[in-house]
């Protein structure tokens, strides 16, 4: 949770990461298909 506390206090970069990392996995997954 503290870890958790810790991001939440960096927002923008967070949504950064998973803005990037939700672009890998749906890369992933069209090249799966």
């Amino acid at each position: 949770l503290d870890a958790l506390a810790r991001m939440g206090m960096d927002a923008p970069r967070l949504a950064a990461i998973l803005a990037d990392s939700e672009e890998e996995i749906q890369s992933m997954i069209a090249a799966m298909s």
